[in-house]
């Protein structure tokens, strides 16, 4: 189950859910198809996950991530920081 489809169910608060491009942090939950990622420097925000052939860090339990989102569903799994 996507986490934030939760929501839909009362089981998340609605301002915990973030956006793509939205500010976030490790209380807040990205929308579907992103994750909460931390750049050197630059704010916290949600952004797309890595599609099969891009870059990507490894899946971990974290809602936020340094430098690269982990694959997406159906894109593959990061390997050698690709996803394949």
């Amino acid at each position: 189950m996507w986490l934030a489809s939760a929501f839909y169910k009362n089981l998340i608060p609605k301002e915990r859910i973030r956006r793509k491009g939205d500010f976030c942090n490790e209380k807040t939950i990205c929308e579907e198809h992103t994750c909460c990622l931390k750049r050197a420097e630059v704010a916290r925000r949600c952004k797309p996950m890595g599609k099969r052939g891009g870059y990507c860090s490894p899946r971990a339990l974290t809602n936020v991530y340094f430098g690269l989102c982990p694959c997406d569903t159906n894109q593959g799994t990061c390997e050698g920081g690709i996803c394949t």
